[in-house]
């Protein structure tokens, strides 16, 4: 009996060791998918968002489409049962409608749409409306003619309590490249500027990350070799550069908090290097070096959200290669699990948004998949009780039981 025990421990010791040898980390709950959904959209789907836009309660997802003539803003309106329809309300535009953010900007419960369609008009803004449509488009600006554009972004820059607006200016032949702003008026209107960043910017995000209660800009640029820029918001209105090293493509960047310390850190896409970086906020509010961790080929844009209902942040990026949209699920200290392929597809997705759609508690994911010209979305949900998890780009070899909601 004694040599049973003493052999029964030992196997235990051995199977612990041979778990702690092969992840630092404790490992996350498995993220779980219904299988994909899928919702025809026509040629040239791009960029999604997911918001409430007709203030019903319910998450729902717009989708730009730019292909040949026929440019719209196609919006799915969530059903009462949390499905999506099968055919969207289509809002045509002048051109292409692209680089989607949304809010509620004139603070009716409705989320407005933010998108880009025109280089002579700049930004725009279309105003959700009750009865599942989008209306009242106000040009924002500024105009710069052919230049390229970068990325949108939401927030509130000034700390006014309005959420005011703001894009990537890539470099071009009429500009150093930089960041235009548009912050809302007390009285109605914007008040439209940029400043320079003299970098290629295309993909954005803001955040405190200093913690004197402004928003910060935070910037990933579109040449190679290039660092993460963060212009420092301040009560005067005018920000202040600071460049950390990152030597890569950031096409997406976001800001969450990754590490459970309070403080937003930042994830952006390494194109080039095939991987994502994650730059951890100190407490004077700089940059860490990132640490760089596998992910698909040519990584794009990227989103965060909790996927698996553990209360902590994970990641999503899309891939413009073979593989076109995996998950990185979040340790808790700023690490990553191996990632998991959600969508292989041979031309690659573009963009990606998140929200819990139909309403059970987990993020769910809507992704523009141009090949196949279709709105695609994964609904996440519950792990079952006792679970055998194998994901592409990592295998757990193990049971679980599923961890109490935080």
């Amino acid at each position: 009996m004694r040599w049973s025990r003493c052999l029964i421990s030992w196997i235990a010791c051995a199977i612990g060791s041979s778990i702690d040898l092969s992840s630092a980390h404790a490992a996350p709950p498995p993220t779980t998918f219904r299988p994909r959904v899928s919702r025809a959209v026509g040629v040239g789907p791009l960029w999604t968002a997911c918001a409430d836009f007709n203030g019903d309660g319910r998450i729902d997802v717009a989708m730009g489409r730019n292909g040949g003539t026929n440019h719209a803003i196609t919006t799915f309106y969530t059903q009462p049962d949390g499905t999506l329809p099968l055919t969207g309300t289509a809002s045509p535009t002048a051109f292409g409608p692209s680089r989607f953010s949304s809010g509620d900007f004139n603070a009716d419960g409705r989320a407005d749409l933010l998108y880009f369609d025109d280089p002579a008009a700049g930004m725009k803004l279309t105003f959700g409306q009750t009865n599942n449509a989008f209306g009242g488009t106000t040009p924002l600006g500024p105009a710069f003619g052919a230049d390229f554009w970068g990325k949108t972004s939401v927030g509130d820059l000034n700390h006014d309590g309005r959420l005011d607006a703001m894009m990537a200016l890539s470099r071009s032949t009429s500009n150093t490249g930089g960041v235009a702003t548009a912050l809302a008026l007390p009285g109605g209107g914007f008040q439209v500027s940029t400043f320079q960043t003299n970098s290629d910017p295309h993909g954005i995000a803001n955040a405190d990350l200093d913690g004197n209660g402004y928003s910060d800009v935070i910037i990933g640029d579109e040449s190679g070799g290039e660092p993460i820029r963060v212009a420092y918001g301040s009560s005067s209105g005018t920000y202040t550069v600071k460049s950390f090293a990152f030597n890569d493509r950031g096409y997406g960047v976001v800001a969450r908090d990754f590490n459970g310390d309070g403080r937003p850190d930042v994830a952006a896409v390494a194109y080039n290097q095939n991987k994502i970086g994650v730059m951890l906020t100190q407490p004077n509010g700089d940059l860490g070096a990132p640490s760089f961790f596998t992910s698909a080929t040519e990584p794009y844009d990227i989103a965060a959200g909790d996927f698996n209902g553990d209360g902590i942040v994970d990641l999503v990026s899309t891939s413009v290669s073979n593989i076109g949209l995996i998950v990185h699920p979040g340790n808790g200290d700023g690490t990553f699990a191996p990632f998991v392929v959600l969508l292989a597809s041979a031309a690659g997705t573009s963009t990606v948004s998140v929200g819990d759609l139909d309403g059970n508690g987990y993020d769910d994911i809507a992704v523009a998949a141009a090949s196949g010209q279709n709105l695609d979305i994964f609904y996440a949900v519950p792990e079952p009780a006792s679970v055998a998890v194998v994901g592409i780009g990592g295998v757990m070899l193990a049971t679980r039981r599923r961890r109490p909601r935080r």
